[in-house]
């Protein structure tokens, strides 16, 4: 066939693309007259004019490649109907990433296409999915003991340096951030935000380049502090994420999680050095750990000068009794008196001495360690911190040209621009 001899199909017997959609329309109808229970994962969610679209999807059994879609539907005025009917359970369930049953009714337009137009939705298959999925992550961290290897670091005796993992939009950041500041008169603390989505699909990638970032960087910290706003139930399943818990569970530094639930655990829970319920109670929890390390410092200044004090009072009273002595004793004795007295003078010397180079040894040892863990020393000798965006830069494949950078001085702030 070329074009100069083009068929003839004026005969053809065919139909319009109306009839067409028309005929998928009335046997759609036909096969599904009655709406029907369908269960899928919700790929996306769009809210327009209060309508719900979805894209509805099924994946294969290893959860990887998608072998159905189709669009889905809830309108407004039924959305009103089942909010009122299914509480506040509706609006957790209805959340991307999620596995989902709805009541659905199949249609077919002719102008718009396929669409499932959902009736129902039962939270509580959802929940059950939830929870069982949440259940396998936790026998799967017990099985590899990564619930042990947090509580095995120390805790450092004055937090002072926080890697902040948190999103600095979240009203639970900002909680944080006010109860440090409330103390600031009393004590010393830093916090440096390592910013990340703190719920959604970038959950996972954002916290584990937050964690990678203060990893590399882990002796400029004393400890990391996970924080969220609260939420419900459902809220927390991108806290239930086994590759997150496992890269928690191997950090260097003990990390402190405050995600805002009061009732349930997370898999981050489950690893962390120390679990608070919010970000407030998580603040507290630093502010108080300070204060129990000053309260000790404070008594073993107090023990170690009664101790002092009591040793010079023992020994000024052998003198005294021993002056008595001589008084009433002859000249011999008196002699071997005086002996006695100046042994018993040069051990009270040695024994003075002793004690008060101990003291200030062990004070001057507390005080070093402080002063080191102090970031303002540290830029004092010279080094500086580098950042951009407010992360820190570590190696220069994270700067590109014309970038602007913050350089952190001893004195003041530069900013710069690679060129």
């Amino acid at each position: 066939m070329t074009l100069e001899n083009p068929v003839d199909r004026s005969g053809v017997n065919c139909i319009s693309l109306y009839e067409l959609c028309h005929r998928i329309n009335r046997v759609l109808a036909a096969n599904f007259p009655n709406p029907i229970w369908v269960k899928a994962e919700i790929a996306s969610l769009q809210l327009r004019r209060e309508h719900r679209y979805f894209q509805l999807v099924e994946k294969d059994q290893q959860g990887e490649k998608i072998i159905s879609k189709a669009f889905a539907s809830l309108w407004a005025g039924n959305y009103s109907k089942l909010r009122r009917s299914r509480g506040k359970q509706l609006d957790e369930v209805l959340k991307e990433g999620l596995e989902v049953l709805v009541l659905v009714k199949v249609t077919f337009h002719e102008e718009y296409g396929f669409n499932l137009q959902i009736q129902d939705i039962d939270p509580n298959f959802t929940i059950g999915k939830y929870f069982s999925r949440k259940q396998q992550i936790f026998n799967k961290i017990k099985e590899r003991k990564l619930n042990r290897l947090q509580a095995s670091l120390p805790l450092p005796y004055v937090l002072q340096r926080i890697a902040v993992i948190s999103s600095s939009q979240a009203a639970g950041y900002k909680d944080f951030c006010q109860q440090l500041e409330e103390v600031r008169d009393k004590m010393d603390i830093h916090h440096l935000l390592f910013e990340s989505s703190m719920q959604g699909k970038l959950v996972e990638r954002d916290m584990l380049k937050a964690l990678d970032q203060i990893e590399c960087s882990y002796r400029s910290f004393d400890s990391v502090v996970i924080i969220r706003g609260g939420g419900g139930k459902l809220d927390l399943a991108d806290f239930d994420n086994f590759l997150l818990a496992e890269k928690l569970a191997m950090m260097p530094l003990p990390v402190l999680t405050g995600i805002g639930h009061e009732i349930d655990q997370s898999a981050l829970d489950l690893v962390a050095h120390h679990s608070l319920k919010t970000p407030t109670a998580t603040a507290q929890f630093i502010i108080d750990h300070n204060l129990a390390f000053l309260k000790r410092l404070s008594i073993a200044r107090d023990t170690l000068t009664s101790g002092v004090f009591q040793v010079l009072v023992s020994e000024e009273n052998k003198l005294i009794s021993l002056h008595k002595d001589l008084v009433h004793s002859g000249r011999h004795p008196l002699l071997q008196q005086h002996y006695k007295i100046m042994q018993l003078k040069e051990s009270l010397k040695a024994n003075v001495q002793y004690h008060l180079r101990e003291s200030h040894h062990n004070l001057n040892s507390i005080e070093q360690e402080l002063k080191l863990s102090d970031p303002k020393v540290i830029l004092e000798r010279g080094f500086s911190i580098t950042a951009k965006n407010g992360a820190i830069i570590k190696n220069e494949t994270q700067v590109l040209d014309q970038d602007e950078l913050e350089i952190r001085l001893f004195k003041g702030n530069l900013r710069v621009k690679k060129i």
